[in-house]
């Protein structure tokens, strides 16, 4: 019986045998072994989905038909924001005023929570029809103002949920707020946000079973130490959860001895120093508010944020099935040592005789 060979580049190995192909085979196996690991190397892990305000952009804000279709649109965790009724029930709303929204006018803690009830949370809510109109589709179907317990007691006991709190003076809501949560047993069930430090101060004060997000001062003189210094002088501890825009327009503000100076920056703050700075101490949640293209999912996913905050839940499905697979850019080491691994071998499939 003849000898046959393969052909890798210039080398050329005798194989011998009942089965001349047989090593061919075993070498075909090894490699194709080595891709799908490398392949499962590079599949990135995707962020959690958090729908802002209940997906603000596909719905009236903090309604329950919001909620509701968020879920369906595949978000993960909801973020509602809160305000008290004047006879201190925590309602989901969050303008200063009710025209902002609704077709009432007044704040929030002017009226009682059955009077709220009866506004119509969906009536400013517009959508673009085909033609290019601007319509109002629930004017004629009005949506209510839900309480924070209509909220806990409408969504599944499994899904997370993000308290932002936003009203002063401040005490009086977060104890508000406190009281559903206790009632309904789900302070495991919530994390709460405040842009004010002093809301998550009084939660955890008075409430020392209440999951916070670290305060916005905080992590942002974090993340403006990494970025202007090049220094991680002070990660947050493990357990931490930051919350913070991905990107953020700042003004910086210099003074001195005649006056001040001010110059208006668009801080991309997020990069991979700074989320390894964070990340130095052990596991910290990292959520990035504002992830609302493709663009901004993309960048998160790169830097392995672990969840990010849509106001358009409807479109994840859009940015995941785009973004599902990255591999390393070709400058990258390893990419560039993969591609001459692989490459031989495709021209080596080609060459057996």
């Amino acid at each position: 019986m003849g000898t046959s060979f393969f052909r890798f580049n210039s080398f050329c190995i005798p194989l011998a045998g009942k089965n001349p192909y047989k090593f061919v085979f075993i070498f075909v196996g090894i490699l194709f072994s080595i891709f799908v690991v490398v392949l499962f190397r590079y599949k990135q892990v995707e962020p959690l989905v958090a729908a802002h305000r209940g997906g603000t952009g596909d719905y009236p804000e903090n309604t329950i038909i919001a909620l509701e279709n968020a879920l369906k649109n595949g978000a993960d965790i909801l973020w509602v924001t809160v305000q008290l009724s004047k006879d201190g029930i925590p309602m989901l709303y969050r303008p200063t005023d009710l025209s902002m929204l609704t077709d009432g006018k007044g704040a929030i803690s002017e009226f009682t929570a059955e009077e709220l009830k009866t506004f119509n949370a969906g009536y400013t809510f517009a959508r673009t029809d085909s033609l290019g109109n601007t319509i109002y589709p629930y004017r004629d179907r009005p949506v209510p103002i839900p309480t924070l317990e209509d909220f806990l007691r409408f969504i599944p006991k499994s899904v997370p949920m993000l308290v932002d709190m936003k009203q002063l003076p401040v005490e009086p809501l977060v104890h508000g707020i406190a009281k559903v949560i206790d009632s309904k047993n789900a302070w495991q069930r919530v994390r709460f946000y405040s842009t004010d430090a002093l809301s998550l101060y009084i939660m955890k004060t008075y409430y020392p079973e209440a999951k916070l997000f670290e305060t916005r001062d905080i992590t942002r003189n974090r993340l403006l130490g990494v970025s202007l210094s090049g220094e991680c002088d002070t990660p947050p501890p493990a357990g931490t959860w930051i919350g913070i825009e991905l990107d953020r327009k700042l003004t910086v503000i210099e003074k001195f001895t005649l006056g001040e100076g001010r110059s208006n920056i668009y801080a991309q703050w997020w990069t991979r120093p700074a989320i390894d700075c964070f990340r130095s101490n052990g596991d910290v949640k990292i959520m990035f508010f504002g992830v609302n293209s493709k663009e901004a999912y993309e960048k998160s996913l790169k830097l392995g944020a672990d969840i990010i905050m849509m106001d358009s839940p409807s479109a994840i499905k859009t940015f995941r099935s785009s973004s599902r697979w990255k591999f390393p850019e070709e400058d990258n080491l390893e990419m560039k040592s993969l591609r001459l691994f692989f490459g031989p071998f495709l021209r080596m499939l080609i060459n057996v005789h």
